[in-house]
């Protein structure tokens, strides 16, 4: 928030380039398409997705009793946020997405209107559209989790199998995990490898590109998706295997 005459802005930086730019919020609450975690819809599977979006509190009261509706080509769904956000602060919050398989692969436009509470006032939050892909299941891909930590919305990238083996059809699939170097995106990551016919290749973030050089929290984004992934494709744990390239192989 700014005032009259001089302002002193504080920035905290770690690797990269610094970039940052002022403007009239246009709500005292609203989503932002700023470092948005989402999902792939994948063809063939239905149930709940979750994707997270920032949402900007510029108010000075806690904001909360969130609740959105959103639109996903002919599909539609509600959800009440089990989240909090600072008076002005920003935060990804976590969004469950009911959706069942699309048609067809391709775009896909995710429509979200809202509200919620600050202080004592019901905010209306502006109509806010963000892009989503489905894909058909044999494509790499993205799949998102919630985690544990801190109940942020994280990814891992997919490098899927292409088929079982045909000499043993009954041998649950092996699973590959592959750790990304510095600077890379999980899902890069995944896409290169080419599809196996006998094993998952997942590729987690480190929750960024450059994170945590896989330790403290990029260790334990590691093991979570390590975790969902083994579940959600019921791979053989005795045939696991951990992976890297340059941080990540370090």
């Amino acid at each position: 928030r700014l005032v009259k005459g001089r302002n002193i802005l504080l920035f905290q930086g770690e690797r990269g380039r610094l970039r940052a730019r002022l403007f009239d919020p246009p709500a005292p609450a609203f989503f932002t398409e700023s470092d948005p975690t989402l999902p792939d819809v994948i063809l063939g599977e239905s149930g709940t997705l979750w994707a997270g979006i920032r949402l900007v509190n510029t108010t000075d009261a806690v904001l909360d009793a969130i609740e959105v509706a959103y639109i996903a080509g002919d599909q539609s769904g509600t959800a009440r946020l089990d989240a909090g956000i600072a008076p002005l602060m920003t935060r990804k919050i976590a969004i469950p997405l009911t959706l069942r398989s699309p048609d067809r692969a391709g775009p896909l436009t995710l429509s979200i209107t809202g509200r919620a509470r600050a202080g004592t006032k019901m905010l209306t939050l502006p109509a806010f559209e963000i892009a989503l892909k489905a894909v058909e299941p044999t494509t790499h891909h993205v799949r998102t989790f919630v985690s544990e930590i801190d109940g942020s919305v994280q990814y891992y990238g997919v490098a899927p199998m292409i088929g079982e083996p045909a000499a043993a059809p009954a041998t649950p699939p092996a699973l590959v995990v592959s750790l990304h170097g510095a600077g890379v995106e999980g899902i890069g990551q995944a896409r290169a490898y080419r599809p196996k016919e006998w094993a998952y290749v997942v590729a987690p973030t480190n929750r960024r590109p450059y994170g945590f050089d896989w330790e403290d929290w990029g260790r334990l984004d590691a093991l979570e998706a390590l975790a969902d992934a083994s579940r959600r494709f019921g791979t053989d744990p005795r045939r696991t295997y951990l992976t890297g390239h340059s941080m990540g192989g370090h």
